[in-house]
């Protein structure tokens, strides 16, 4: 696996939020990149000779943010 693509199209969040999402991709220590399946093949990412990936593609529709603080400071970061 080469990449996260994860496509955030018509979800109606801040752009902190989409950062939020993408840096807790990042942990898998792979390339994490916002985009939908139509950029990932105009940017040659989609083989059109085997109609694969050499990635991940997550489409997320809903999105429900739940933030946890404590009297420590610390947060929890938001489920998905």
């Amino acid at each position: 696996m080469e990449y996260i693509a994860i496509d955030m199209t018509g979800l109606n969040i801040s752009a902190q939020d989409k950062t939020t999402i993408l840096d807790y991709f990042k942990k898998c220590k792979v390339t994490v990149i916002e985009a939908s399946f139509d950029d990932l093949k105009q940017k040659g990412l989609f083989d059109e000779k085997s109609l694969t990936l050499d990635g991940i593609l997550l489409s997320i529709k809903k999105l429900i943010l739940k933030q946890v603080l404590n009297s420590g400071g610390d947060s929890t970061p938001p489920e998905f």
